[in-house]
């Protein structure tokens, strides 16, 4: 099975190499509509010979996809000399009103072209010297026979890639969506084989209420550093929900696509200025001081983030009433260490918390997630997905 493995990853290795590095199928639709029209059109000047090289020279000039316009300059080679050149020579021929050869001859110059009995110099001399006695009409019809095809190609390659592409993005689609889908059936299935969303959170606090609470899931923690959403516009709530927004997308972009990722962030709000985790002892004092006899509130921001940047945004408030703490209240407090990693440097659910009055509101919310919300967010992307 290990070997298997291995064996899996450098085939698909090799398979992304040789589809974005070498074949460039992931190009633009101009770039590979153009390089098949400027393969096409050189195809059907009388260039033979150097057509490739031709078409290597324009793709280049002109930013086109080279590996796909290439080969197609090998639509013209002595097999095809007549059915190319002859009808290009007719209509060349008949806009100039001048003489020239019959398909006898054409036919004659071929058989020429083809005979090994002749060395190879003296057969494409032979070839050139034909097609100079007939320069004139054969270039005027192969260019605007050329042109006219080229121009007809990129039409219809660029419909066909444009068309094939947003083909594969709604398969993509339907398959993230059926996915998530899925995902949200099995919400409160901790028996599932796979679980049913991420959460993205590090917090042992949500996972242990998330597994209280018979929620399947696996936790992913945000490895990115939290930007600074505050703005004077913004409302306390506002900021939680970004917060929790951004550790969900985070997370979301670094996982396999289909399965939801629930992010949240919990902050401190006196009087609309914000209190996070304390940096250190100090930080946690100064907020400790600060919140001692008021009425505050605890908000937290919940993020649910499905493919397609489908997303839903809830928050919840809870007034909590701190006691009023003496200096060597908040002295002890800081020494026992129950501030770490705790927005408004305190935790209501510590048993031997002895800062809090009484909580008006979701208690769950105060600990870091509430769960009030859950079911409801669960239940309207379930609905977006017609689950």
């Amino acid at each position: 099975m290990y070997v298997y493995k291995r064996l899996r990853r450098a085939l698909l290795r090799v398979q992304r190499f040789v589809k974005y590095r070498v074949l460039h199928v992931d190009d633009t639709p101009h770039r590979i509509a153009l390089s098949v029209a400027i393969g096409i059109a050189v195809a059907w000047t009388p260039t033979i010979g150097v057509q490739m090289a031709l078409t290597v020279v324009l793709c280049t000039a002109l930013r086109a996809n080279k590996l796909v316009g290439v080969p197609l300059a090998w639509i013209s080679n002595p097999l095809t000399i007549i059915p190319i050149y002859y009808p290009s020579y007719l209509l060349g021929r008949w806009l100039t009103s001048t003489g020239g050869k019959d398909l006898g001859q054409w036919r004659r110059m071929v058989a020429g072209v083809f005979d090994s009995g002749l060395p190879i110099w003296d057969r494409a001399l032979g070839f050139w010297k034909f097609a100079m006695e007939i320069a004139v009409p054969l270039w005027i019809g192969s260019l605007l026979i050329g042109l006219t095809l080229g121009a007809a190609a990129y039409w219809i390659t660029y419909r066909a890639v444009v068309r094939h592409r947003l083909r594969v993005q709604r398969r993509r689609r339907k398959r993230a969506v059926r996915k998530t889908a899925a995902a949200l059936r099995r919400v409160k299935d901790p028996a599932a084989g796979s679980p049913a969303f991420i959460l993205a959170s590090s917090s042992p606090r949500r996972r242990q209420l998330l597994r209280e609470a018979g929620y399947s899931f696996r936790v992913v923690p945000p490895s990115v550093n939290e930007p600074d959403v505050s703005h004077p516009s913004m409302l306390p709530a506002q900021q939680a929900e970004a917060l929790a927004y951004f550790k969900a997308r985070s997370v979301y972009e670094t996982v396999q696509p289909g399965v939801p990722v629930l992010g949240a962030d919990t902050v401190v709000a006196l009087n609309n200025e914000i209190f996070g985790k304390p940096r250190d002892a100090a930080d946690a004092r100064r907020i400790l001081t600060t919140l001692s006899g008021t009425q505050h509130q605890v908000i937290s921001g919940v993020a649910l983030v499905g493919p397609y940047d489908q997303r839903m945004l809830a928050s919840a408030i809870t007034e909590v009433r701190m006691r009023e703490l003496t200096p060597a209240e908040v002295d002890a407090y800081i020494d026992g260490g129950l501030w770490a990693g705790k927005s408004g440097a305190y935790g209501v659910q510590d048993t031997e918390d002895p800062v809090v009055e009484c909580v008006s509101g979701s208690f769950t919310n105060v600990v870091g997630l509430p769960m009030e919300l859950l079911d409801g967010l669960f239940n309207q992307m379930a609905l977006r997905y017609k689950v």
